[in-house]
């Protein structure tokens, strides 16, 4: 009897036993191996997210174009006149040296344009949405999206015509002189004539030598030193008091002899250093009428063509009194607006 009691023990324990197992098998933390595979493919190959685009739109960009061979002196002062207006307009600057681009980029709204030798009115021609101005090129043509900023021969003529106006305002006893170089274009020294007749009508002096003024007179570039020399010693022969002396004919050597001399200078080219005899440079200024250009052209005018006021350069020497200078200044602006003639008007 009691043998069986403990083997009905041994059963029940087994039956407990058993029952607890099944019972962790259903009810455990085991998870079903579709659910593993289907975690695993979910963290592996995230889902795409599409970005929006960064890509930002070129800079609108003024093109400074520098012609070879053109003025040192020009091109700085146009630089920096160029570079203020892009900065007052939102523009980035960008400068190409020597030629034009094939072709513009999409983004260059402005062009300007130094010197002589260019084919900017093609480039207008064929990029109409960009706005072109041009300074110095006597062949530029102003269009409906150009610009002309001056006239090298015109200028020429004016600047002959102010130097001879200043020589005759300086000059004590209207005697006053022109050296120019042997191949110049005549009407450059009509204008240089005319200009001196302007202020002292028919110049006649007051004290010896009475001879017929202005004098004038050429020399060639391949001239000698002695050449040079006696062609000095003849204006001071007769008692010249002013030059006008064109700026292709100036060296040390020439300056230094009409120094000594005791005659004045005037030119249309500034001297290699200051000089106590030389009473200014009378030069184009394109760069005073490039913001009234620039701010017309880009409020869609059409292009204009406009003459290069005649400034004066180089009065350290104070030769040039303030009511002297005055007179200048007021004619130079006379000129500027058409209202005098360089050439004799039949």
């Amino acid at each position: 009897m009691k043998g069986f009691n403990q083997h009905k023990s041994v059963i029940f324990l087994l039956s407990i036993s058993l029952l607890f197992v099944l019972t962790s098998c259903t009810s455990g933390t085991f998870t079903n191996a579709a659910e593993v595979t289907q975690t695993m493919i979910s963290t592996e190959v995230p889902t795409a997210t599409i970005q929006p685009s960064t890509a930002t739109p070129s800079v609108p960009t003024v093109m400074l174009i520098i012609a070879e061979g053109a003025d040192f002196d020009m091109v700085t002062q146009v630089q920096a006149v160029v570079e203020s207006l892009a900065v007052a307009d939102g523009l980035m600057l960008e400068i190409q040296d020597g030629s034009l681009p094939d072709t513009l980029p999409s983004n260059v709204n402005v062009v300007v344009s130094v010197g002589s030798g260019l084919d900017v009115n093609g480039l207008a021609s064929s990029h109409q949405a960009a706005k072109f101005i041009t300074i110095g090129d006597p062949n530029a043509l102003p269009g409906e999206n150009m610009s002309v900023i001056g006239d090298p021969a015109v200028e020429a003529q004016q600047q002959a015509f102010m130097a001879g106006y200043l020589a005759a305002v300086i000059s004590f006893d209207y005697k006053v002189g022109g050296l120019f170089e042997s191949g110049v274009d005549s009407k450059t020294m009509d204008a240089f004539i005319i200009g001196t007749e302007f202020f002292c009508g028919l110049c006649r002096p007051q004290y010896p030598p009475y001879n017929d003024y202005p004098q004038v007179e050429t020399l060639s570039l391949e001239g000698s030193i002695d050449t040079l020399q006696s062609t000095v010693d003849l204006l001071v022969g007769n008692a010249i008091e002013v030059l006008y002396l064109q700026g292709e004919l100036i060296s040390p050597e020439l300056l230094t002899y009409i120094s000594d001399a005791g005659i004045k200078i005037v030119s249309d080219s500034s001297p290699d250093m200051s000089r106590n005899n030389w009473v200014g440079t009378v030069s184009p200024d394109p760069v005073s009428v490039l913001p009234d250009v620039w701010e017309e052209l880009l409020s869609d005018s059409t292009g204009v063509k406009v003459p290069a006021p005649i400034t004066l350069l180089d009065i350290e020497a104070e030769l040039v009194s303030e009511g002297r200078m005055k007179l200048f200044v007021e004619m130079a602006a006379d000129l500027q607006d058409g209202l005098i003639a360089t050439e004799i008007v039949p």
